[in-house]
């Protein structure tokens, strides 16, 4: 949980492919992460990053009402629901969670 990131109501984190390698977790996805930090108050928006072997990154959106995260994921080629969203994009971790957090920010007015 040390990559855990919270601007004003938007919080954020990753599971690289070390990390999950750490904690001898084979998945490729968040293991049910991004639910858990949805219940964390004053939070409108999580995002979880989870890096793929590929050279691509899965990534994952939940959001409260009034939030549309399938606009921000059909961006990036995915889609899903108005509150949970998700798509793999190409990139490294990093380079990913930048443009992700940029255009998130932008779409819900806050960048």
């Amino acid at each position: 949980m040390s990559q855990l990131k919270r601007e004003d109501r938007i919080l954020w984190t990753n599971l690289s492919l070390a990390d999950r390698e750490a904690a001898g977790y084979s998945g490729r996805d968040d293991a049910d992460l991004v639910n858990i930090l949805t219940s964390i108050n004053d939070v409108d928006l999580v995002v979880i990053f989870v890096e793929q072997s590929n050279g691509r990154v899965k990534v994952s959106w939940r959001s409260r009402p009034g939030l549309d995260v399938a606009r921000i994921a059909q961006m990036f080629g995915g889609g899903g629901h108005t509150l949970a969203a998700g798509a793999e994009v190409e990139g490294s971790l990093d380079e990913v969670q930048e443009r992700v957090i940029k255009s998130t920010r932008k779409l819900i007015g806050k960048g």
